[in-house]
């Protein structure tokens, strides 16, 4: 816990000086756009990361069935970029909402893993969902922070974009990993943990829905 503590304290004020001002309270504009792409990270991650896990600790699933119930959200993933692409007339903020909302589907549909008698063809199915919003909300969001890439600044916002990516997955990974280590460590139900790490999964979408009003091109 100590340690967690010292990485916080000196994580936060380097964070500070990385990201734009208004980034911690999603302010209008392009700290919007990186809140809404850290939550959104954060979401997918809190799903996809454990799925593989719930396929084989709860449904005794081999490598390859544990590998099949989330591909279909990459692919997924990739044809909502290819989609949204195409839709000129869609506002970022709009892309992001509606982003936002399947992937608050996906996770709601996703949940039931956590039943044994549920089949994973269906968990297949939920997450496609999850990642066909991860790909409508993630180009817009690209685009719309770099619209505020100034002559000389592009690579500023470039490692911006990048750096909210990093978080949003690591940080859900670790806190689900954690999660998952305590409940095996002390005689804990893994369904409760893996739960917890979807509940918050939810959340961030939540927050997301809220925060994408922020969201917006530089004029």
């Amino acid at each position: 816990i100590g340690v967690s503590i010292a990485g916080i304290a000196i994580g936060l004020p380097a964070l500070r000086r990385l990201l734009p001002a208004g980034f911690f309270t999603a302010r209008r504009g392009q700290p919007a756009v990186l809140t809404c792409r850290l939550l959104a990270t954060a979401t997918f991650m809190g799903v996809d990361g454990f799925i593989p896990l719930a396929a084989d600790r709860i449904h005794g699933a081999s490598p390859i069935i544990q590998g099949f119930t989330i591909i279909g959200a990459a692919l997924t993933w990739t044809t909502g970029q290819a989609i949204i692409a195409k839709r000129e007339d869609v506002a970022p903020a709009t892309a992001v909402r509606i982003g936002f909302a399947m992937l608050l589907l996906g996770v709601g549909l996703v949940a039931p893993v956590l039943i044994t008698a549920w089949p994973l063809w269906a968990t297949f199915l939920g997450w496609a969902v999850g990642g066909f919003g991860m790909g409508v909300l993630y180009n817009p969001t690209t685009v719309a922070a770099m619209s505020y890439a100034t002559d000389g600044r592009e690579g500023t916002i470039s490692s911006q974009v990048q750096l909210v990516d990093a978080l949003g997955f690591s940080l859900m990974g670790g806190i689900g990993g954690a999660a998952v280590a305590f409940a095996d460590r002390s005689g804990g139900e893994l369904r409760g943990a893996l739960g917890a790490s979807f509940a918050l999964a939810a959340l961030c979408a939540l927050v997301g829905i809220a925060v994408s009003r922020g969201v917006r091109r530089a004029e």
